[in-house]
């Protein structure tokens, strides 16, 4: 791709698409910059996927609606350029002594199973893909894994990846039994400290629009900056 990037993180994983096409200067779509992304995907047996922010430039969405695009949902982009750790806001909920620690490899197989739990992984082969993915990251330079406990037991998993001075805030989650406990505050308050403590400047995350995580980034400071849409070629409605 000339504009945006082709992602391909494995088989059946949620980064398998092409994200930011249409922000550079001058970044008009042609036909040929579909073939491109097409191509990319037919090659992994992926259904051609683009996700575009608002700010694209007209030309991609008027070119993916004409060779079958359709949205398949919505993702809010939320960004914090001080990054002192607190909050803005009072916290809501129960207070909890949540200890939050960086990962390496002895308690990785714990972050690993906390998230994979978290984000309810049940499916072998869907769990296996996604335990690969959290190795990957565990040996990517650029990223910190964070785990959380309470009273000793581990109850969320989060991580980010440090991008020069802009800091990524990936997904987080926290086990069912121990929810609005603050354990997500506590993540993000702590990935905040991580990050600038990295020499970050910037801070960035995604929510699903009115989840909780995205309530919970709010009274963090964040501020909404855009709202990227997925489209997928063939595809009939929202997945």
């Amino acid at each position: 791709m000339t504009d945006g990037w082709a992602a391909f993180t494995g088989p059946g994983l949620f980064a398998n698409r092409v994200p930011g096409a249409g922000l550079a200067d001058g970044a008009v779509a042609g036909p040929e910059h579909f073939a491109l992304l097409e191509d990319f995907a037919a090659a992994h047996d992926l259904a051609p996927e683009v996700e575009l922010c608002p700010l694209a430039d007209a030309s991609w969405w008027r070119l993916a609606g004409q060779r079958g695009y359709r949205l398949q949902g919505f993702r809010n982009v939320y960004v914090r350029a001080t990054l002192d750790p607190r909050p803005v806001a009072p916290a809501a909920g129960p207070a909890a002594d949540i200890a939050v620690v960086t990962v390496d490899e002895a308690p990785f197989g714990t972050w690993s199973t906390v998230l994979l739990d978290g984000f309810g992984y049940d499916d072998g082969s869907s769990r296996r893909r996604v335990a690969r993915r959290n190795r990957m990251l565990l040996g990517c330079p650029q990223a910190s894994l964070l785990l959380a406990s309470l009273d000793g037991e581990p109850v969320g998993a989060s991580n980010l990846l440090v991008h020069g001075t802009v800091a990524a805030l990936g997904g987080t989650t926290t086990l069912m039994q121990h929810r609005r406990r603050g354990v997500q505050r506590a993540l993000l308050t702590a990935r905040l400290a991580v990050a600038r403590d990295a020499g970050c400047t910037l801070a960035v995350v995604t929510a699903d629009p009115g989840a909780t995580s995205a309530r919970n980034i709010e009274r963090h400071g964040f501020r909404l900056a855009y709202t990227n849409a997925r489209l997928r070629r063939g595809a009939t409605g929202p997945a």
